[in-house]
């Protein structure tokens, strides 16, 4: 994984899951987007975000798209 603001590979990961998890925290609790995301379960955003942003940061790329 490409060092990234002097965070290794597991501190950036962890970083990314804790504001990862507060933004989907934030926005299913918000009035007017909760409704919009209601149907995906927020641990499968939170799971798919994150890995994501390690692909684009470097990192494996494990984003596998919507389930089946």
């Amino acid at each position: 994984m490409t060092k990234l603001l002097n965070y290794s590979p597991t501190e950036l990961e962890h970083w990314i899951q804790v504001s990862t998890v507060e933004f989907y925290e934030r926005v299913y609790a918000h009035e007017w987007l909760k409704d919009v995301f209601a149907s995906i379960p927020q641990e499968f955003i939170v799971s798919q975000q994150v890995s994501f942003m390690l692909g684009l940061m470097g990192g494996p790329e494990r984003c596998s798209g919507r389930p089946a």
